[in-house]
């Protein structure tokens, strides 16, 4: 079997962020339709704690 380089491959992180935040938006709605806005302040405060965190512990502080 030969060698054969390959070229640039394509970047598809934007696409995938677009995807990911279609689905935080539509599972936010899915909380809120069935447990309320609360439950989406809740989640959401707690999403955003645990990205918090994880930012920091990559980072080694």
């Amino acid at each position: 079997m030969s060698y054969q380089p390959h070229g640039r491959v394509e970047n598809y992180t934007r696409p995938f962020l677009v995807t990911a935040w279609v689905f935080v938006f539509m599972t936010l709605w899915l909380i809120a339709s069935l447990f309320g806005l609360l439950w989406v302040i809740a989640v959401s405060y707690a999403c955003d704690l645990l990205l918090k965190w994880a930012g920091r512990r990559k980072q080694g502080k």
